[in-house]
């Protein structure tokens, strides 16, 4: 004879097995789970659990909801970005080229995009789950980064570099002319680079041109309410546009039949042929290149080597900068360079946070210090040595309480607080 306390015990197992089965099966206890839903038909027969078991199921009933709700409320393990050109899947490691013609779109699956506008050229490099190094070779590229906590973008522009959390901006590059824009619509950034003596911070509606000439450098930061004023100012992307040079006078003589001479490493750098560029200087001599060319062209052969991932090259060049031009600051950024060579294309870690470090040894203070930590604090993380990594975030943080990355780095000493 049924009794209200067997219908009770009907009523609560029938709860239990409800709300188990409603659980998402993601958790490490979906065994458990399962043996203990299989158990109930028994359970329910065997009636004398039920009195002493009434109040603990209702609180395990309960704890386990909390349990999923927490589950659900914090994020799970971080996973790769996924990359898609004009819609379609692309891997997330190489060249995106846009056509003469038009812009493509390039997409990341949390959100963020990246319009390449007609011819420009990127690749990507270190994408994760928290963003990507975007190396934009030449062109503009108009980008819309999500804003997250976490988010870790950089976007790379010939010697310059540009650290990104959440914002719009368009950012173009000519390593022709050496000429460096990026326009700033909302958000903030931060840029490294020649010409600039120490990390800029940029703030809303900003405009940063750089550009280089035989003499000098010329750098120009303007704000939207200036760029709006009645002035004689060029239209939007007129300081980028390559101006014809004046073409040669005739040649009197009678034209040679000789063989026209091979291009230069240079003239196929600027025609972003990197490849080509890098044997043609091996064809040249890298050790008489070494001796003749200046300071500034050497490293950028360093950097059409990097482009090209022709290590051997790229450390050769390195080398000679650090030999010819020792104890200038030239010198220095060689070694800043042999680190990003490490980190971006041979994926070197442990490398990539030692030349970081003998960056700031030689240059404590120098344009590219509170970068170089980052990159070491990065390095040492990525190498999965959390103490290091600890280490270097509190490094970080003394010298740049307030810089782009201490959010992170504080971050990272939270979950190594013994460092």
């Amino acid at each position: 004879m049924r009794t209200e306390e067997d219908a009770r015990g009907d009523e609560l197992a029938q709860v239990l097995g409800k709300e188990l089965r409603g659980m998402p099966s993601r958790h490490p206890d979906d065994d458990a789970r399962e043996r203990l839903i299989a158990a109930l038909p028994t359970l329910q027969r065997e009636r004398s659990w039920m009195p002493r078991i009434a109040i603990g199921a209702g609180v395990l009933v309960a704890a386990a909801a909390a349990a999923w709700l927490w589950i659900d409320a914090v994020p799970g393990p971080t996973t790769d970005l996924r990359v898609q050109v004009d819609g379609a899947d692309a891997p997330v490691e190489g060249f995106v080229a846009a056509p003469v013609d038009r812009d493509v779109v390039m997409g990341f699956s949390e959100g963020s995009t990246m319009t390449l506008e007609a011819n420009a050229r990127v690749r990507l490099a270190n994408v994760d789950g928290d963003g990507a190094t975007v190396i934009l070779e030449s062109g503009a590229v108009d980008a819309r980064i999500r804003p997250r906590p976490d988010a870790r973008w950089v976007l790379d522009a010939g010697p310059f570099r540009v650290r990104v959390t959440g914002t719009s901006f368009r950012v173009a590059w000519s390593p022709e002319s050496e000429r460096f824009e990026l326009r700033l619509r909302e958000g903030s950034v931060q840029v490294t680079g020649p010409g600039l003596n120490e990390p800029l911070a940029m703030r809303g509606e900003q405009t940063l041109r750089i550009e280089q000439d035989d003499t000098a450098r010329r750098v120009e930061l303007t704000h939207a309410r200036e760029a709006r004023a009645p002035a004689a100012t060029p239209p939007p992307g007129a300081d980028l546009v390559e101006v014809p040079r004046r073409p040669p006078l005739p040649n009197k003589r009678p034209a040679s039949r000789a063989a026209p001479a091979a291009p230069t490493w240079s003239a196929l750098a600027a025609e972003r042929r990197y490849a080509d560029a890098v044997a043609a200087a091996r064809g040249e001599g890298l050790e008489r290149l070494c001796r003749v060319e200046s300071g500034p062209n050497l490293r950028r052969l360093a950097d059409v080597a990097r482009f090209a991932r022709d290590v051997e090259v790229a450390e050769q060049v390195l080398t000679c900068i650090r030999e010819r031009f020792a104890g200038s600051a030239l010198a220095s950024e060689a070694l800043f360079d042999r680190g990003r060579l490490a980190c971006d294309v041979r994926r070197a870690h442990v490398a990539c946070a030692r030349a970081f470090e003998a960056y700031l040894r030689e240059a404590p203070t120098g344009p590219l210090a509170e970068e170089a930590r980052q990159r070491v604090m990065d390095a040492w993380d990525r190498s999965g040595r959390s103490e290091d990594a600890a280490l270097a975030a509190r490094r970080y943080l003394e010298h740049h309480p307030r810089g782009f990355s201490a959010e992170r780095a504080r971050r990272l000493l939270e979950a190594n607080p013994s460092r």
